[in-house]
């Protein structure tokens, strides 16, 4: 991956527990947070965050998941902001409790073969593009 940083998570489960002060999850940030040009690899992996974001991302970053689950999140499951992008193949996204994955402005969110199901607001949600 160049000189960028880069995170491969495979075959773990990642619970994000941070409790909320303000009760709306704003001030709890993610279970992982992306940013610049980092690369997150997700493989048969399952993330959680009692409170906050599953995964968001910022600027550049990218997210690739392969048969990776991501529930249970007091906020959304994926966040993409800026120029970030997230490419889910085969995943699941569970009972998040806004959306289940939410790209804003330039990012770019791509989903092959996968299941969302139980998110509040919306399943999926692109908006400011």
């Amino acid at each position: 991956y160049g000189r960028h940083s880069s995170l491969l998570l495979q075959g773990i489960t990642l619970l994000h527990t941070a409790p909320t002060l303000t009760g709306d999850g704003t001030d709890v940030g993610s279970a992982i947070f992306g940013m610049s040009k980092s690369k997150t690899l997700l493989v048969n992996a399952t993330v959680s965050s009692t409170s906050g974001l599953g995964i968001w991302c910022v600027q550049q970053a990218a997210v690739e998941a392969t048969g990776a689950c991501v529930r249970d999140c007091g906020r959304s499951g994926f966040a993409l902001f800026g120029q970030s992008s997230a490419s889910l193949d085969g995943c699941e996204v569970a009972r998040c409790a806004i959306h289940g994955a939410c790209s804003r402005g330039q990012s770019r969110l791509t989903l092959h073969g996968c299941r969302v199901h139980g998110c509040g607001r919306r399943g999926v949600y692109t908006y400011q593009g």
